[in-house]
């Protein structure tokens, strides 16, 4: 596309154009048109001004899964090989082989093999980008967060019976339960608790905690000069951070050792914009759905 058209393609809609538009549509859908041609507008604003290919992933409930593979593999597709790609992501988190898949189709497409000039990957973090999607963070270039932005501690959470559990709690209890019954042998009530956990699943949350740390030292020893043990391992201290929707602000982000955060003040007009398009964004996605966007494609899950 050429930059005549991209400078037209920001103009404001004309009440002809609106006109235009709402033939043969019902009011929902070109309302809905509307705000797509808008979000795109914005979009090819943003890339002009960052000289960066921008695209999106903003999901409010639902959780980083395998499926997300179709909807970034839409967004790559329009993006040239070894072009730095900066990724607006807003998730409560998910299942990190996903996160993991996701960061690898980014990190594939700026450095592909054979070329030898490449780009990077900045992550974008709107209001929050936690868990599993902390995990992504973590294999990004650079992590720009501002005053709003969130990420969050990485500690394993599992379904069990339908119901959510921390790993490391589960994992303390069971030592607790276990040393009790090696300090007092002949207590039935200490036998009994301790009997109650069943070995299959304690070795399974050992493998998804292992799993999870081997994953975050791998990411973050990508870049030069961290501490990926340290930043791994405070990452998934419940004693630093006991609650796993606790938040960790750019500030904390920094002092815990990653070196890949910068703040952008919210005066800054560029992340204007990012909160913009991330508010926009929102309104599409909901509590129940999940939305992929660039300036060629929008895609709901």
């Amino acid at each position: 596309m050429s930059e005549q058209t991209d400078r037209h393609d920001l103009q404001p809609l004309t009440p002809t154009d609106v006109t235009a538009l709402s033939r043969g549509r019902s009011a929902l859908e070109d309302r809905l048109l509307l705000s797509r041609l808008r979000r795109r507008r914005l979009i090819r604003e943003i890339e002009a001004q960052t000289q960066r290919a921008l695209l999106c992933y903003v999901s409010e409930g639902p959780m980083i899964d395998q499926n997300d593979v179709l909807g970034m593999s839409a967004l790559l597709q329009h993006v040239e090989p070894g072009a730095s790609i900066t990724l607006l992501l807003n998730s409560p988190g998910g299942d990190v082989d996903a996160a993991e898949r996701l960061q690898h189709m980014l990190r594939e497409s700026v450095s592909p093999r054979g070329m030898q000039q490449t780009g990077d990957v900045e992550i974008v973090v709107p209001n929050r980008a936690k868990s599993a999607a902390t995990v992504m963070a973590l294999g990004a270039h650079q992590v720009t967060m501002s005053d709003t932005s969130e990420l969050g501690p990485i500690d394993p959470q599992v379904k069990i019976q339908n119901s959510y559990y921390s790993v490391a709690a589960w994992l303390t209890a069971y030592e607790h339960a276990e040393r009790r019954c090696q300090e007092h042998p002949g207590n039935p009530a200490f036998a009994t608790v301790f009997q109650s956990f069943n070995p299959v699943i304690v070795e399974m949350l050992r493998f998804a905690e292992s799993r999870a740390r081997n994953l975050a030292e791998e990411l973050a020893r990508r870049a030069d000069g961290w501490n990926y043990t340290m930043v791994a391992t405070t990452l998934m201290d419940t004693t630093r951070f006991p609650s796993h929707g606790q938040m960790i602000d750019w500030r904390t982000a920094k002092d815990i050792g990653l070196r890949n955060v910068r703040h952008m003040p919210r005066t800054n007009p560029i992340w204007d914009m990012y909160w913009e398009l991330y508010l926009a964004l929102r309104g599409v996605a909901g509590e129940r759905r999940k939305v992929f966007e660039s300036r060629h494609v929008t895609r709901l899950e």
